[in-house]
């Protein structure tokens, strides 16, 4: 009886109130700035909010206040290393929406891939089995495409009744609804290997109103997220690594070459803040140069420079060719005894540079597109603290070409 009133009397009453409550969840603000978070450190783990209920910030004005920035800043808490946090979120996100949502995204570049999706599904009382059919859809979409060894992180659909903007029957009747896919949704993830249930707490309100919220919320999904992270070697892209893999960077040379060429960046060389950052760069670290690169199909462009000539280089004599086949840093601490540049000898010569440290820029979608880099004469160590100091600057950097993409 109680699954037909439900069905019959609770549903149409929720959508009423969702549409016409003045008090609606559906009335707080969403976060309207870039949906990116990062926190500071070196090596950095990179990560994705998808879908809908938590993931959307409700009730706060920026990412960085919400659940993204909250996680983002608790992981680097418990690991020490940098994150780059990527949101595709949306109060309407369904399961199977999620899947249109990522469509052709390399998901390969990220570490976690976090997912929230559930409540619109409950609210609208879909079926169990179109619940099970969407999910392992979505599930199955995200496996074939992430990395190695990568998890994927369902968030469980919190309870209504802890929300006091909803009204207590409707908020029991969803509920009824919210368990029964949670306790589906539990069973399908625990038939993967990839995957991972992070059940919410009974007092977690679907829609948060204020940042405290969600720093609850990000410290347990911090927990399971940063057992399962990848682990780092701090040393990899430096001159103990091995030259960053070329295969994978070739597979995606067409597609980075089209973002690249959708940002429209030709007529943004010498902007003024992009000069600013790389004397600042140049002055923190003490090196002979600092440039910002851009990285076409055959030769390198300096949309930036400080304490050198303009560049316009062929690609393949360049560190930054280096630089952009990998998300990480790329040190080249000596040069003249570095047997991963060897076959740059002559280009460092030419231009008497001993050291480089290089941060790959991308583009919106992703794509690695150049990167921020200073270099010096003479050979020098680089730290973790100095990684940290790069990365922050590089992301700057970035922000700035994608300014600068939206003013053309």
């Amino acid at each position: 009886m109680s699954l037909l009133l439900d069905k019959f009397v609770a549903r149409p009453l929720i959508a009423l109130w969702m549409r016409f409550s003045p008090g609606s969840w559906t009335r707080l603000p969403v976060p309207m700035d870039e949906p990116r978070v990062h926190a500071p450190g070196p090596d950095p783990d990179r990560i994705l909010i998808l879908g809908d209920g938590p993931a959307t910030g409700r009730g706060v004005v920026t990412y960085d206040l919400a659940l993204p920035g909250a996680l983002a800043r608790r992981l680097t808490a418990l690991t020490g290393r940098g994150v780059d946090i990527e949101v595709r979120v949306d109060s309407e996100m369904t399961a199977s929406a999620c899947i249109e949502e990522i469509g052709s995204m390399d998901l390969s570049r990220f570490d976690a891939i976090i997912v929230s999706v559930g409540p619109v599904e409950a609210l609208r009382f879909v079926p169990v089995r179109r619940w099970v059919l969407d999910l392992t859809a979505l599930l199955d979409r995200i496996d074939r495409d992430r990395a190695p060894g990568v998890v994927t992180f369902l968030l469980g659909i919190p309870a209504y009744a802890a929300h006091r903007r909803f009204p207590d029957y409707l908020a029991q009747a969803t509920d009824r609804r919210v368990a029964k896919l949670n306790s589906v949704a539990r069973a399908v993830v625990a038939q993967r290997r990839s995957s991972a249930f992070v059940p919410m707490k009974r007092t977690t309100s679907l829609e948060s109103a204020d940042s405290n919220r969600y720093v609850d919320l990000a410290n347990l999904v911090a927990s399971h997220v940063q057992r399962a992270l990848p682990a780092h070697d701090p040393g990899d892209a430096r001159s103990t690594g091995e030259i960053p893999d070329v295969k994978k960077a070739l597979m995606d040379e067409p597609e980075r070459l089209k973002a690249l060429g959708a940002l429209g960046l030709t007529a943004t060389l010498q902007d003024p803040v992009l000069n600013t950052l790389t004397r600042r760069a140049r002055d923190v670290f003490g090196t002979t140069m600092a440039v910002v690169n851009l990285i076409g199909e055959s030769r390198l462009v300096s949309a930036a420079v400080t304490g050198y000539r303009e560049l316009d280089e062929e690609r393949s004599e360049t560190y930054c060719e280096l630089t952009i086949r990998d998300s990480k840093i790329f040190v080249v601490e000596d040069a003249a005894t570095d047997p991963r540049v060897a076959h740059l000898r002559n280009a460092s010569v030419r231009h008497g540079v001993r050291f480089y440290a290089g941060y790959p820029i991308e583009a919106p979608s992703g794509h690695r597109i150049g990167a921020f880099c200073v270099l010096d004469v003479q050979p020098r160590e680089f730290s973790d603290a100095d990684a940290s100091i790069l990365r922050s600057l590089a992301l700057e950097a970035q922000r700035r070409l994608w300014q600068l993409s939206q003013a053309e």
